[in-house]
């Protein structure tokens, strides 16, 4: 990651406050042994029609990838521009949370759930072991607070 000018961490911070999210994703996976087993990633995204905006934060953070986004309903209409969206996750997108954390205003308090969700990751020399319990239904927690704070309509 690169070294951000104060007014460029001010700068990021706007942009995740007003065009970005900050979540943490839950998902099933199939190890090697055959077992499914739950897993989370933490997730910071910016999305925008012009694209020079996530070069720019990706110029700047010198992490993330740019893509668009074709997933949306309206990403074919001939009327709708192309969406694009710069995204980093897990351990880098935490680092990012932790620098610009006294630059957020609305999203802070997912950043701060975000932080603390990626402190419980394990290192990977425990992996192999697997998730302890408690740990896992803290990751959990943290992930049902989350989606309670980016749930759409009325507060």
């Amino acid at each position: 990651m690169n070294e951000i000018s104060q007014i460029d961490l001010a700068r990021l911070a706007a942009y995740i406050d007003g065009e970005g999210e900050i979540t943490i994703n839950a998902y099933q996976m199939t190890h090697r042994d055959g077992k499914r087993r739950s897993h989370t990633r933490a997730v910071i995204s910016i999305t925008n029609s012009d694209i020079r905006l996530l070069e720019w934060v990706r110029q700047v953070v010198g992490v993330g990838t740019i893509h668009a986004n074709t997933r949306t309903a309206r990403a074919n209409e001939k009327n709708w521009k192309t969406v694009y969206v710069w995204c980093l996750q897990n351990d880098r997108a935490c680092k990012v949370l932790e620098i610009i954390l006294p630059y957020l205003i609305i999203k802070r308090d997912r950043a701060e759930i975000v932080i603390a969700h990626q402190r419980l990751i394990l290192t990977r020399t425990n992996r192999r072991m697997g998730i302890p319990p408690e740990n896992l239904e803290r990751r959990l927690q943290l992930v049902r607070s989350i989606r309670t704070l980016n749930k759409r309509g009325i507060a």
